[in-house]
């Protein structure tokens, strides 16, 4: 292919008339959004212990994600703001100062009506919780759902059957 002949002076020209720049907001986002999330842990590992940089160059490790090496950002993502897969922030809720009291509260019922090592149903639990706090049924049931929520309990997998979490089901 040969240079074609295109008279420059004959195009038309382009204007830039109208065109706005991003405001700081929106340039910070599109940043944070094409850094990986393996990044930005190997670059706090980095600034943690920086002989991983020669460790990750001798082994030749990559990206699971691209397969490309890994790189250094300047972007901290603080503890307060994680990383989705997608590499976006999650939007974290406000930390209600009550949720450890309750974690506590629902905890030591809890194991008033599970012994560790052992495992009920859900009615069994709700009955205990029942017996245990005088409520009726729909508020014993929300109990149970909060034991859930709150980790408290955990499925048998495959079962219907509950157990305190940190013990182990029989």
């Amino acid at each position: 292919m040969g240079l074609s002949s295109v008279n420059i002076k004959n195009l038309k020209k382009l204007s830039l008339k109208g065109v706005t720049l991003p405001t700081p907001d929106q340039s910070r986002m599109a940043v944070k959004e094409l850094v990986n999330s393996e990044d930005i842990i190997y670059s706090k590992l980095l600034r943690k212990n920086p002989i991983i940089e020669s460790l990750v160059e001798k082994l030749d490790l990559v990206s699971t994600k691209t397969g490309e090496p890994f790189k250094k950002t300047s972007i901290e993502v603080s503890e307060s703001i994680p990383v989705k897969k997608d590499n976006r922030p999650i939007e974290k809720a406000p930390i209600n100062r009550n949720d450890g009291i309750k974690h506590q509260k629902l905890l030591s019922l809890a194991k008033e009506i599970i012994p560790e090592s052992e495992s009920f149903s859900e009615g069994k639990i709700i009955n205990g919780i029942q017996e245990k706090t005088n409520v009726d049924e729909q508020r014993a049931k929300n109990g149970f759902n909060l034991m859930k929520d709150f980790k408290v309990i955990n499925e048998v997998p495959g079962k219907d059957l509950f157990y305190l979490t940190g013990s182990t089901p029989f």
